[in-house]
């Protein structure tokens, strides 16, 4: 008889995801954290899903067409367990699935989670906090939502450096939905709005120019600026879709002479210039959207407006911006097509447009953007290469995905970039290009077998300016030696080039995970090597459930980590982790060493 058992699930989810990017910012693993948080509330209810549905899980390509493949048959099924049967997936797989598809909707009125997370490491007498994170999520069944977040980062002063909360309620059979507190909103390609924040494009190549699912969304996540802070209404009629949302959002900015130079992102507040810079100015937003849907078209149109306390330097000294974005997706046969155009009230604009096509197991895209140098967008995040708002570049790009029904997947893209004009006087504009190979190979009796490449080539206009190429490599393979005992090797290798300097970085990681009626053990090695930062190498690495534990490695050295994942009742989950690393001076070899504990508590309700 199968079961769904959640935290188990996690850790297979987590390792499947953070396998699917090669490079991370900050704020990453918070973004995956609130994607699989909504997902789990929010379950697909199989009957009503649609393939673009299945398309924005966050699941691997392999389980992506297996689910696809059992839709196409158009079966109705009873339970939760005749449904697993039929997809032939193995036990971790049925668990992934689990989590983010049903046939029918949880029996329970209402589900959530308390979590309390507490992280030490150790400093020259004692022990430094280094994070403390609590945080509840109610969903009900009826569609309501409440939750509250509470984060201290280390070094900060306050007790509770950061606290939100985010409320979501339902009327006249959920055609009509308010949001009170944090919210995010997703739009089109996500030029001007989007839900998430993914600085790094992904190994499923196709998926990478599809916009979000247009809708409100609550945010109980830690990234302390990049979201709204007010009230938001959706209402549907038919197949029209309204929304409107006013937002009055404290930010985190570098103020000189009443003129906003820069926001402050990092979301510290440690020394006196951080604390200063805390909500120093107010971001009021108005905006209202209404979509048109059918079963193969979907249509757009939204017009908003930001109002600032201060004027922007970026803005040509003012403190407002207006401005108004549509957009479109459609399916035909098996073609489909979606695009947005987004236009300011300074003469700024932007837009980006992509095409798909399908044939059996083969999909290839295409598409293209720009976005003129002034365009401002705080809380967009298109398909781009610089980092910033989007705006001053020009671009296109192409993927294909192939899939044999050998267990064999491949994923390529190729995307080109360029600068529309110099980011400051002296300064020549940036161009070049990204290529990516993804392979996996899934075998019945062998370790399964991942490989990854990517290269990036970076030019500038001046003759004189070398081109930099950076390289990165990832291999992994994973193997059950026993029945519940898996080993996993990584293998990530970074190379950069330019200016007659080679600079490199590559990290090795061995973990073992065994589960028995104690719970979860998870126990490795990890050794890495970079000669600058560079040359830094993003690995993921097993830990915490609901943690996504990315590394970023620079210099030399190793660590060793133990986690300890317990489910205690159907309620309550307990989780430890100790790690160490050995890093060694690069200019006199000194050792250096760190010790971290991680704790972490869960109640399911």
């Amino acid at each position: 008889m199968f079961s769904c058992n959640y935290l188990y699930g996690q850790l297979n989810i987590e390792d499947m995801i953070c396998d699917g990017y090669l490079s991370f910012d900050e704020s990453s693993e918070e973004e995956i954290a609130e994607l699989i948080d909504f997902s789990r509330e929010n379950p697909l209810i199989w009957e009503e899903a649609q393939m673009d549905d299945l398309d924005g899980l966050p699941l691997n390509h392999f389980l992506i067409e297996i689910l696809k493949n059992v839709k196409r048959k158009n079966k109705k099924y009873s339970t939760q367990q005749e449904f697993i049967l039929d997809l032939g997936v193995n036990e971790i797989e049925a668990e992934i699935i689990s989590i983010f598809v049903r046939v029918k909707p949880p029996p329970k009125e209402y589900s959530g989670y308390f979590s309390s997370f507490t992280a030490f490491t150790n400093k020259t007498q004692g022990y430094n906090l280094t994070k403390n994170l609590n945080r509840i999520r109610t969903n009900y069944t009826s569609g309501n939502f409440w939750g509250f977040v509470t984060e201290c980062d280390q070094d900060e002063p306050q007790v509770w450096d950061y606290t939100n909360f985010s409320f979501k309620s339902t009327f006249w059979n959920n055609r009509l939905t308010a949001m009170i507190g944090s919210f995010r909103f997703a739009w089109g390609q996500g030029i001007i709005f989007s839900r998430s924040y993914f600085n790094s494009k992904s190994s499923r190549a196709v998926n990478n120019m599809k916009g979000d699912k247009t809708g409100l969304f609550n945010y109980l996540g830690t990234d302390e600026n990049r979201f709204f802070h007010g009230l938001g209404s959706s209402l549907k009629f038919n197949k029209v879709y309204l929304y409107s949302f006013v937002t009055n959002t404290g930010l985190d900015a570098t103020l000189s002479n009443g003129v906003v130079e820069n926001f402050r992102t990092s979301g510290f507040h440690i020394s006196q210039s951080q604390e200063e810079a805390r909500n120093l100015i107010t971001e009021k937003v108005f905006c209202t959207a209404a979509v048109s849907q059918n079963s193969f078209q979907q249509t757009g149109f939204l017009l908003y407006g930001n109002i600032y306390s201060d004027p922007l330097l970026f803005l040509k000294m003012s403190d407002k911006i207006y401005g108004g974005s549509v957009f479109h997706k459609t399916n035909v046969k098996n073609f489909s097509f979606s695009g947005e155009c987004v236009f300011q009230g300074n003469g700024e604009y932007g837009f980006m447009e992509s095409g798909k096509y399908q044939v059996d197991n083969v999909i290839l895209c295409i598409g293209f953007r720009r976005f003129s140098p002034g365009l401002y967008s705080r809380m967009g995040n298109p398909v781009k290469e610089f980092s910033g708002s989007a705006s001053n570049e020009k671009g296109w790009y192409s993927g294909i995905e192939i899939r044999t029904n050998r267990g064999l997947y491949l994923s390529s893209y190729f995307d080109v970039f360029n600068e529309i004009v110099s980011q400051g006087n002296g300064e020549s504009v940036i161009y070049g290009n990204e290529s990516l190979l993804f392979v996996r190979k899934k075998w019945k009796d062998l370790p399964d077998l991942f490989f990854k490449f990517k290269r990036t080539v970076k030019n500038q206009t001046t003759a004189d300016i070398p081109t930099v190429k950076k390289i990165d490599l990832m291999i992994k393979t994973q193997y059950n030696i026993f029945p519940n005992t898996r080993l996993v090797c990584r293998f990530n290798k970074t190379l950069v080039t330019g200016n007659q300097v080679h600079e490199r970085g590559s990290a090795i990681n061995f973990s073992s995970k065994l589960t028995n009626h104690f719970g979860v053990f998870i126990f490795g090695v990890t050794y890495f090597y970079s000669s600058s930062f560079d040359s830094r190498i993003y690995l993921y690495e097993p830990g915490m459930p609901r943690r996504f534990n990315i590394l970023c490695l620079s210099g030399n050295g190793n660590r060793v980590f133990l986690v300890w994942q317990n489910k205690i009742s159907e309620l309550f989950e307990l989780d430890f982790s100790l790690k160490t690393q050995t890093k060694f001076n690069q200019d006199n070899n000194k050792k250096i060493q760190s010790y971290f504990i991680e704790m972490q508590l869960v109640v399911d309700f």
